[in-house]
């Protein structure tokens, strides 16, 4: 069993073994709804469940061709946060066994629990729970983007200004901590707007934010356009109707004016 335990889990398990499966298999929907009725009491039960449930594929039996359409057709649930409560059964049940970890984890709460997934195991549990403890979402997010980038990252890849794989460069900077959580807010924010998690990128959609607003940049509108595209992968146009005709980001810079 990969999961943390449940009753209803270890009974499923049983049936397998006695031939009563439609019984069970029945039991474990009804069970999933009754947990949905009151998810924030039930969370981690139901994260069990639910990962019971996607790994053995019993929602075909139900009639749903996919585990998605099961979540957000009967349970009505996101299927985003459906994923994350199965990869928190799954990592806490694989890699988490002791029960003072599970416990403090739960206390947190499934959001702050969703991004220790892959960091916290038995070994670094102590240290981990100490780092981050009074910590908010958001810096339980950094802390574990930077611990999986520490994790992932070959030896020597640190030093400032180090380039290390072609035209990309790696950077650090020593910042005051009032300076780390404005830098932590935007990166946070930016994330958001990009829907990514890659903090390069992201720094770089802030940069460029900053430039477009010119404070003290000096950077002329066609450098901010094509900047842009690049980034977003587009083309940028505007369209004159009396003239019926579209101008690109060089003709821009001329309409608009130089100053921006």
């Amino acid at each position: 069993m990969t999961v943390v335990a449940t009753e209803t889990i270890e009974e499923t398990e049983n049936a397998e073994e006695s031939g009563v499966m439609d019984e069970i298999h029945q039991d474990l929907r009804d069970k999933l709804l009754d947990l949905r009725a009151d998810i924030d009491s039930n969370t981690w039960e139901m994260a069990a469940v639910l990962s019971h449930v996607s790994e053995n594929h019993y929602y075909i039996a139900w009639g749903y061709k996919t585990f998605r359409a099961y979540i957000t057709q009967e349970l009505d649930f996101a299927l985003r946060k459906a994923q994350y409560l199965v990869s928190i059964a799954q990592w806490f049940g694989r890699n988490v066994t002791r029960e003072d970890v599970i416990e403090k984890v739960k206390r947190l709460g499934w959001s702050k629990a969703k991004e220790l997934v892959e960091v916290i195991n038995d070994d670094n549990a102590d240290r981990v729970l100490s780092e981050i403890e009074g910590m908010n979402t958001v810096q339980i997010v950094l802390y574990a983007r930077e611990f999986l980038a520490k994790l992932k990252a070959p030896e020597g890849e640190e030093g400032e200004s180090e380039k290390v794989a072609g035209e990309v460069f790696r950077r650090t900077f020593t910042l005051t901590g009032e300076q780390k959580g404005n830098v932590d807010e935007a990166l946070v924010s930016a994330a958001n707007e990009s829907n990514s998690d890659n903090n390069g990128h992201n720094l770089d959609l802030i940069c460029t934010s900053f430039l477009a607003g010119g404070a003290g940049s000096g950077q002329k509108m066609t450098d901010f356009l094509d900047k842009a595209e690049r980034l977003f992968g587009v083309k940028i146009v505007a369209f004159n109707e009396d003239l019926n005709l579209c101008f690109g980001a060089d003709t821009l810079q001329s309409v608009i004016g130089s100053d921006g």
